[in-house]
């Protein structure tokens, strides 16, 4: 959220701009998170406008045909924010059809390694930012070895997981 509201900002001298929300299944605890991380920025800006959010339900193949959809009826978009990497890609390959790619910046979550994963993306400059979704399988792994050696053993109420921003100045070092 903040990444893209500096982006806005600088672009405008002002928070405002148009953003393209494209969501992967309503109801989800990650597609929950993910928006109301990105509103609890956004929203206190009215020059920040939205498109009607889209479902695309993780997906690149809908998030290309939904990407396609708002292309057709919305001129001036500044940011596509994808709430994950497969579906940041498939609304950039929209855009990328319909020549529109360099209007806008694609912004995503996810932050998968390899060459289909968003850090790449960012390095090859087709997301302008993506951020690591940790998994939490190692600390589960964690939990569950301690659960079952150490009887005195209490897991904590709640875990936090760290994210990272990923960006081209950072890119190739994510996972090195």
């Amino acid at each position: 959220g903040q990444f893209v509201l500096d982006y806005l900002t600088k672009k405008y001298g002002s928070p405002k701009g148009k953003i393209v929300e494209i969501a992967g299944l309503k109801g989800v605890e990650a597609e929950t998170n993910r928006k109301a991380g990105a509103h609890e920025i956004w929203d206190k800006y009215p020059g920040i406008t939205f498109v009607p959010e889209v479902e695309a339900k993780w997906l690149q193949s809908e998030a290309k045909d939904r990407m396609t959809e708002i292309l057709a009826v919305n001129q001036n978009i500044d940011v596509v924010y994808g709430r994950s990497d497969a579906m940041s890609m498939g609304a950039y390959l929209a855009a990328k059809e319909k020549g529109r790619e360099k209007e806008m910046i694609f912004v995503s979550i996810d932050g998968l390694p390899g060459d289909a994963g968003g850090v790449h993306a960012v390095e090859e400059g087709i997301f302008a930012a993506t951020c690591t979704y940790p998994m939490c399988v190692d600390k589960a792994v964690e939990i569950g070895t301690k659960l079952l050696h150490d009887p005195t053993f209490v897991p904590e109420k709640t875990y936090t997981m760290p994210s990272k921003l990923v960006t081209p100045e950072n890119a190739a070092s994510i996972y090195k």
